[in-house]
C-alpha cells in the first residue's frame, strides 16, 4: 500500500517541478516594486517586535559598499558650488546626481551614490531608496526613516550632493540641431555658444532670436513675453550678441516676420495653431501624478507638450515613450495614437508634437521590468 501510495505523489511531484521550471518570466510594475522594497516588513499579529540593534545583522558574506554599478568615484570638481546651491535649497534630487552619504551606525555604508533614471539610490545591502525631487534635508530624513525600517535603533545620516544634475537650455527653429543643450548645474552659456552647439544656423533671410526666460517651466512658453534680437549688423553679416543663457531658456530662432519670428511672432502662432476658440477637455489616466481633466481654454494651444507641461511633467516610473492618445471619431470607433513623449520633451521640437483634440483620452502607461 505505501509503495502505491508513492508511486502516486512522485509524477505528482515531478510534474510540479516540470510546471515551475517552464513559468515564462514575469512583468513586475517597477513603482510597485520599489514601493513595496522601501516599505517595512510586517510584524505577526500580536507578536511583539524584538529590540532593534543599532545596526542590521550582516550576512553571512560581507555586502558590497555599494551596488553593482551604483559606486561612483568622488571626482573632478563641482562638489563645492552643488553643496553651495543645496545648501541655499537650490538643487533637488534627480537621476544622474551624485550623492555622498555617511551612515555614522554602519559605515561600511559611507560612499558616494548615484541616482539612477527611477530617481533612486541602492545603498548597499539596505536595498533601493527613492529620493526623486528632495532636497538634501527630505533625502537624509527619508534615508533614516529606512534604515530605522530596516531594524536600526538610531540612524544618523548625512548627505551631500556631491555632482549635480545637469541644467537645462532649449534650442529650437531654425538650426541644424534643435533639441536641449545641458549645462553644468548653476552654469551659464553664451548664446554664441548655444548656436554652435545646436549645429549652427539653417540658411534663412534676416534671422532674429526670441529668449524665453525660463521658459521650459511654462505651460505655454511661446506665450510669454520674450527678448527679441536680431542676428545681422548694420553691414548685413552675422552678429550673434552677447547674451547669456540660464536653466530653462528657450531660444527660438526664426525669420524675421514668420509665425515664431519674434515674441509678439511667436504669440501670435501659438494662438493660431490653437484652432477652434473652443474649451477643450482631456481626461488623462495612468502613471501621472494627478489623474483626472485637464482643460484648455479658448485660444490656448492644445497639444501633447502643453499637456506635459500643464501636468508638471511626468513621474520617473512613466514610460515616456509609449504613451497612448485615444480618440473616439464621428462613427464611434476609438483610434489610438501612440506617442514617444520622452523624444518630445528631449529635443522640444514643433514638428514632434502632437494636437489633441476635444474629449481625447490620454493613457500613460508604467515602466516595467522582466523577472525570470
Amino acid at each position: 500500500m505505501m509503495r502505491f501510495a508513492r508511486a502516486r505523489w512522485i509524477p505528482a511531484l515531478l510534474g510540479v517541478l516540470l510546471c515551475g521550471c517552464a513559468t515564462p518570466q514575469r512583468e513586475v510594475d517597477v513603482s510597485r516594486l520599489l514601493r513595496a522594497l522601501e516599505s517595512p516588513a510586517p510584524s505577526a499579529a500580536g507578536e511583539a517586535a524584538p529590540a532593534a540593534p543599532d545596526a542590521p545583522e550582516r550576512p553571512g558574506t560581507p555586502p558590497p559598499l555599494v551596488g553593482a554599478g551604483a559606486a561612483v568615484a568622488a571626482g573632478g570638481g563641482g562638489g563645492a558650488e552643488a553643496g553651495a546651491l543645496a545648501s541655499r535649497g537650490e538643487l533637488t534630487i534627480q537621476p544622474n546626481t551624485i550623492l555622498q552619504i555617511k551612515v555614522a551606525e554602519d559605515p561600511s555604508l559611507n560612499g558616494n551614490y548615484q541616482v539612477n533614471s527611477l530617481g533612486a539610490i541602492n545603498l548597499g545591502y539596505v536595498g533601493p531608496i527613492i529620493l526623486y525631487n528632495k532636497t538634501v534635508a527630505e533625502a537624509r530624513q527619508k534615508i533614516e526613516d529606512v534604515l530605522k525600517y530596516r531594524d536600526f535603533r538610531k540612524a544618523t545620516v548625512e548627505v551631500q550632493i556631491s555632482r549635480a544634475s545637469y541644467d537645462r537650455v532649449q534650442i529650437s527653429g531654425e538650426v541644424n540641431r534643435p533639441g536641449v543643450i545641458t549645462i553644468g548645474p548653476g552654469d551659464s552659456i553664451s548664446l554664441h555658444d548655444a548656436l554652435f552647439m545646436a549645429g549652427g544656423l539653417k540658411p534663412v533671410s534676416r534671422p532674429v532670436v526670441t529668449v524665453i526666460r525660463g521658459g521650459l517651466l511654462s505651460i505655454a512658453p511661446y506665450t510669454l513675453p520674450g527678448e527679441d534680437y536680431t542676428l545681422l549688423g548694420p553691414d548685413g553679416r552675422l552678429s550673434i550678441p552677447a547674451v547669456q543663457l540660464r536653466n530653462n531658456d528657450i531660444v527660438r530662432v526664426a525669420a524675421a516676420g514668420a509665425p515664431g519670428g519674434g515674441a509678439a511672432g511667436g504669440a501670435a502662432g501659438a494662438a493660431a495653431g490653437a484652432g477652434a476658440s473652443e474649451t477643450k477637455t482631456i481626461l488623462v489616466l495612468g502613471e501621472v501624478r494627478q489623474p483626472g481633466f485637464y482643460t484648455f481654454g479658448p485660444g490656448e494651444k492644445c497639444t501633447m507638450l502643453h499637456l506635459v507641461l500643464k501636468m508638471g511633467g511626468l513621474p520617473p516610473f512613466a514610460n515616456k515613450k509609449k504613451v497612448q492618445i485615444i480618440r473616439r471619431d464621428a462613427q464611434g470607433y476609438e483610434d489610438e495614437i501612440t506617442v514617444n513623449v520622452d523624444r518630445l520633451l528631449e529635443h522640444g521640437s514643433p514638428d514632434d508634437d502632437v494636437p489633441l483634440q476635444n474629449g481625447d483620452r490620454v493613457r500613460v502607461p508604467a515602466k516595467r521590468i522582466s523577472l525570470f
